[in-house]
């Protein structure tokens, strides 16, 4: 299966406090993500990662706890900044690989079945086929569920998957076409 998500914040005790999620420790904070990734992405799946992952330099041992592959968006001007120079590519995850992908990717219609998909960590006004009815998925903005983004954009944050999923997951490809469907409706 294919995942997005984007804006855990790994090992950043102010994230907490800032988007007001209900931990009383990073520690409980990370552990919760890595059960939840864990719980809902398996070994051979795909995860698009849109930025914000981890704050600080020692990502190693995290990588190794998650399952999948993780495809990332390297994007050296935001929070990841602090581990992306000193990760090694293609870092090893539980059962996956991790692989550095351009801060601006597309995935094509044929890897998503038959929907083209623009992936940023920053929302965009505007993206790659974007009128031609591609999608764009994005973080950065922590919506817990009240973007005023209308059409076929949306947060994959775990903030706001919390919000829609009621868990702070990963969002499946399935998962995001029926939101984007009830979204146009």
């Amino acid at each position: 299966m294919i995942y997005f998500s984007s804006d855990h914040h790994f090992n950043h005790k102010n994230i907490i406090e800032y988007c007001n999620r209900d931990f009383s420790s990073i520690e409980k904070m990370n552990d919760k993500f890595v059960e939840e990734w864990n719980s809902t992405v398996n070994w051979n799946d795909i995860v698009y990662y849109l930025g914000d992952f981890y704050f600080g330099n020692n990502i190693h041992g995290l990588f190794k706890m998650l399952n999948g592959s993780i495809y990332y968006l390297a994007d050296r001007h935001h929070h990841d900044r602090h581990w992306l120079n000193n990760v090694v590519k293609y870092a090893p995850t539980k059962m996956g690989s991790v692989v550095e992908l351009p801060p601006l990717y597309t995935i094509e219609a044929t890897l998503a079945r038959n929907q083209v998909i623009a992936l940023c960590h920053y929302p965009l006004a505007v993206w790659d086929r974007r009128h031609y009815g591609a999608w764009h998925l994005h973080g950065h903005i922590h919506s817990h569920n009240n973007s005023t983004y209308k059409g076929q954009i949306l947060d994959v944050g775990v903030d706001n998957a919390y919000a829609i999923l009621g868990r702070y997951k990963p969002f499946s490809l399935e998962e995001v076409k029926t939101i984007m469907k009830v979204k146009n409706d």
